[in-house]
C-alpha cells in the first residue's frame, strides 16, 4: 500500500480548518422583554351644561354658553338668570399619554309637550394629560331658542369619549 503523504497531510488539514470554522460559528445571547400597563383612562362629568333662565319673545334667537366668557344671548331671547354654567369633565388616565376626545357635535333639550330646541356644543379639549395624568374638559354651546318657545324645564344629553 501506497500512501502519498502529501495527500494525506493537505486532507488532514482541510479536515481541520471545516472543523474549526463550524465550531468558531456558533454564538447565542439572551433578549430582554417588558410591557407597561398603563393607567385607565376614566371621564366623568363635574359640572352639568346650563344655558341658565331665559324669556322667548316673539323672534327666535340664541343663547350662547361660551366655557372662557360665560353666557350672552341674541336675537329675541332675554338672559334671566338660573345658574348658567359650562360643562366641566375631568379626565384621568396615564401621565403625559396623547388622548382623542369626542365631543358629540349636538345635544337636544326636550320638555314634555313643547318643541324640542337643539345646541350646537363646542370644547376646549387638549390633545395629552396632564404630567400627572389629569385633563380637564369644558364644554359650552349656542342654544336655538324658538320664537314663542313653550314654557318649561328642557333637559338633554350628550356623550364625551376619551380614548388613548
Amino acid at each position: 500500500m501506497h500512501f502519498d503523504l502529501k495527500k494525506l497531510a493537505a486532507i488532514g488539514a482541510v479536515a481541520a480548518i471545516a472543523l474549526t470554522a463550524s465550531q468558531a460559528q456558533a454564538a447565542s445571547a439572551t433578549g430582554d422583554a417588558s410591557v407597561t400597563i398603563a393607567a385607565p383612562v376614566a371621564v366623568s362629568q363635574t359640572t352639568a351644561l346650563s344655558f341658565g333662565t331665559v324669556a322667548p319673545s316673539a323672534s327666535a334667537g340664541t343663547v350662547t354658553m361660551d366655557f372662557a366668557n360665560g353666557r350672552t344671548a341674541g336675537g329675541g331671547v332675554t338672559l334671566l338668570g338660573g345658574s348658567p354654567a359650562s360643562g366641566v369633565f375631568a379626565v384621568t388616565g396615564q401621565a403625559s399619554q396623547a388622548v382623542t376626545v369626542t365631543v358629540s357635535p349636538t345635544v337636544t333639550l326636550s320638555s314634555a309637550g313643547n318643541t324640542d330646541m337643539s345646541a350646537s356644543l363646542t370644547n376646549n379639549a387638549g390633545s395629552a394629560l396632564s404630567g400627572a395624568g389629569a385633563m380637564t374638559i369644558n364644554v359650552g354651546g349656542t342654544l336655538s331658542v324658538g320664537a314663542n318657545q313653550g314654557t318649561g324645564t328642557y333637559n338633554g344629553t350628550y356623550t364625551v369619549t376619551v380614548n388613548y
